[in-house]
């Protein structure tokens, strides 16, 4: 019969450091997401018999191209700022986001997604966005 697969120091280690999360991280995890989501939005584009044939007369070559392809656009227009998506989930994850020294962020005035304003707070409508405007 076969040793065990892993030794018994690995087994026993304390687990990994806790996760320190950083602005930089936090970017370069929203500007992902938004690139595979550009992504998803590229490939539906190319539904079964929406494709005429291509330089490659359709093979499976042309299917692998063009999913790279797909891609390297969505992290490209993600990196330029694409949709705007990634600078949306940043602004709403840096309320979660721990600073270094392992203390909880200042929360923003008025509260966050996490923590609503209190139930007797105004919430003033900006300018325009009440749709009375017939100017």
């Amino acid at each position: 019969m076969a040793g065990p697969l892993l030794p018994a120091s690995l087994l026993l280690a304390p687990g990994p450091a806790p996760r320190r999360d950083t602005p930089e991280t936090l970017h370069r995890a929203a500007q992902e997401f938004e690139a595979l989501f550009l992504e998803q939005i590229l490939k539906a584009g190319h539904l079964p018999g929406t494709e005429e044939e291509g330089i490659l007369g359709g093979s499976n070559a042309e299917s692998i191209y063009r999913s790279l392809r797909d891609a390297e656009l969505a992290r490209a227009a993600a990196a330029r700022g694409g949709f705007g998506i990634a600078e949306m989930l940043q602004r709403q994850w840096a309320d979660r986001l721990q600073t270094v020294d392992g203390s909880a962020p200042t929360p923003r005035r008025g509260g966050t997604a996490a923590t609503p304003p209190p139930s007797g707070a105004a919430v003033r409508p900006t300018e325009g966005a009440r749709g009375d405007d017939h100017g």
